[in-house]
């Protein structure tokens, strides 16, 4: 009787350590979810790697595919001289002219066209959107964004005029759940003066203001994806920019030749492609993009900006 209620005990042992363990025999981590730990063991086929996301609204990027294009002008182009002329005569006119009149001739120009000989039209941005009622987010590996993102505001205009950001992205297991990319806004006084820099895009980022030293730099607050760009101002009417917020890496601006790129996008699933332009706003296809459904490798997307 003695060696029976043994055998009992060790068997009552043993059924209580695997199910602490998992029928795997392998230990959740601390703190993190629970079909985290036993994803490895979900009935998976041949065409299911393990570890796909379990929420079907997901939509995850591709190493292997990239989707580049180039935004050209039309017939009709901007009267860039007379965009000029005005800006110099804003700055002339300010009780800061002498001070203002000094900086670099980069930032005495419009910022609004930066057009190329051949019509290639820089800071346009290109993005992606999911198709309805679904989301995009990331491929596994390592980050293939950048960190920090620098905003300098100089004496008379910030540079860059146009950028993206991406702080965050849907968790690919659950879509409701936000996970921090730990990028960084980095906004930069570059200007021998101060600036009173304001930033606010009208909806889930509000109307912010800051007063920056000469010289100074600041971290700013977790921005939050929006439909409408961020928009920084200072104290000088004609000095702006524009960051536009994701919550997915697949957008990019357009470079001094006009072209833009960008990698691991989703293949095999339609989604649609925007771009959007400071002075005309949304291009070919509007908000809402084109519809297109890229392929491994290299894909080509074009846009053309006709002035009416």
């Amino acid at each position: 009787m003695r060696l029976l209620r043994l055998l009992l005990a060790s068997v009552t042992f043993l059924a209580l350590a695997l199910a602490l363990l998992g029928c795997d025999g392998s230990v959740a981590a601390p703190g993190r979810p629970w079909h985290q730990a036993v994803l490895a063991v979900y009935p998976t086929s041949a065409d299911t790697p393990v570890g796909k996301s379990d929420d079907p609204a997901g939509v995850r990027g591709d190493d292997s595919a990239r989707l580049r294009g180039k935004v050209h002008l039309g017939t009709r182009r901007p009267n860039i001289q007379q965009l000029n002329d005005r800006l110099m005569n804003s700055i002339r006119r300010h009780p800061e002219a002498d001070e203002l009149l000094r900086a670099p001739q980069e930032e005495l120009t419009q910022q609004y066209w930066r057009v190329s000989q051949d019509g290639s039209v820089a800071d346009v941005v290109v993005w992606l959107k999911p198709p309805a009622g679904r989301y995009l987010t990331i491929a596994p590996g390592p980050p293939t964004w950048p960190s920090r993102i620098v905003l300098q505001a100089g004496r008379a205009a910030f540079l860059p005029h146009i950028r993206v950001a991406f702080p965050a992205y849907r968790d690919p297991e659950n879509g409701a759940r936000s996970i921090r990319t730990e990028q960084k806004l980095l906004l930069r006084n570059a200007s021998p003066r101060p600036h009173n820099v304001s930033w606010g895009d009208g909806g889930p980022n509000p109307r912010t203001t800051v007063p920056l030293a000469a010289g100074a730099e600041m971290l700013l607050p977790d921005l939050k994806t929006s439909t409408n760009p961020v928009r920084f101002t200072t104290e000088y009417p004609w000095m702006t920019a524009h960051v536009w917020v994701f919550d997915h890496p697949y957008a990019s601006v357009t470079a001094t030749d006009g072209e833009y790129e960008i990698d691991n996008v989703p293949v095999g699933v339609p989604v649609r492609v925007v771009a959007w332009h400071e002075w005309v706003g949304f291009l070919a296809g509007g908000k809402d993009g084109t519809e297109v459904t890229l392929r491994p490798g290299e894909n080509t997307f074009n846009f053309e900006i006709d002035l009416r």
